[in-house]
């Protein structure tokens, strides 16, 4: 298992660095209805799932009031 940036995901499959997981998703019952449509695009190539995307930090930033 590797931990990689699901933007570089792509180039490593494309050079058939990493192996799809298509059947290991399939073997485990991973449901991908779960995850964002967009995230799993991105562990997406070629028609096969590289990747499970693993979370999705999201960054509030809110004003301070001026007092």
């Amino acid at each position: 298992m590797i931990y990689i940036n699901r933007d570089e995901l792509g180039s490593m499959a494309a050079r058939k660095a990493v192996m799809p997981l298509d059947t290991c998703i399939e073997g485990e019952g991973i449901n991908t209805d779960d995850f964002r449509e967009s995230a799993l695009a991105q562990v997406t190539f070629d028609g096969n799932v590289y990747g499970v995307p693993e979370f999705n930090q999201v960054q509030i930033i809110m004003p301070t009031p001026k007092c």
